[in-house]
């Protein structure tokens, strides 16, 4: 019985497990939103604990009821699971409430994901991310590449760093500001970023939220991307 329940409580965690907040932050609305499976808004209507073999709360599984559906599909009634880690939403469930969930997909036991850290909330506090969901122009023939580089960690920002963008558009550049951010807006399409500067080289940071060697943006979608200093050198 107890492998039993290490097998439950694995496959309950399996999309959870490690999770940490990604970067850059805060999360682009419109990047989470084509990054999702579905957009809604949804009451609360039931709270259902899961244990493991020792008797131990390892996640908690919320029913929820759709009220609107502002993207992708979704049944009615689902279930978000939220394992009891790191990558736990930093909003209290209240019974009865309602949400706007930016739904990421579903875990090996149908419970629905979504990311802790991301645009997720009650409904009362998400009304300005709920307009800039209602503004996303899906037929838009822009698309937004929004990133920021770190030195050794991403906690140290450089400025001044060119940023280039390869895709069906041609080649798009800029420079980060002082915060080490920098935006790029372009064309639909299929891009490779890169971060150019004399003597030093740069690669993608284990956290960033989209891999920069292959965006894929959609028509009025966006992304974003963190890149870290490599030690290794010219």
């Amino acid at each position: 019985m107890q492998n039993c329940g290490t097998v439950l409580l694995l496959a309950l965690l399996g999309s959870q497990a490690g999770a940490l907040c990604k970067e850059p932050r805060p999360r682009l609305v419109c990047a989470e939103y084509f990054h999702s499976k579905a957009v809604v808004i949804a009451r609360l209507a039931g709270v259902t604990a899961v244990k493991d073999s020792y008797d131990d709360v390892a996640g908690t599984y919320y029913s929820m009821i759709v009220e609107q559906t502002l993207g992708g599909q979704i049944p009615r009634l689902f279930r978000i699971y939220e394992g009891n880690d790191s990558g736990r939403a930093r909003f209290d469930w209240k019974a009865g409430d309602s949400y706007l969930l930016f739904l990421l997909g579903e875990n090996l036991n149908g419970g629905w994901v979504i990311d802790g850290c991301g645009n997720s909330g009650p409904l009362e506090q998400r009304q300005t991310i709920l307009q800039q969901v209602k503004a996303i122009d899906s037929t838009s023939d822009r698309a937004l590449i929004q990133g920021s580089v770190g030195g050794i960690s991403i906690g140290f920002p450089l400025a001044g760093i060119r940023i280039e963008a390869r895709g069906p558009g041609g080649v798009s550049n800029t420079k980060t500001g002082s915060d080490g951010r920098f935006e790029l807006h372009v064309a639909p399409g299929k891009y490779k970023v890169q971060v150019f500067d004399p003597g030093k080289t740069f690669m993608p940071a284990d956290i960033t939220y989209e891999d920069p060697n292959a965006l894929v943006l959609e028509t009025g979608s966006c992304a974003q991307v963190q890149f870290v200093e490599s030690s290794q050198q010219h």
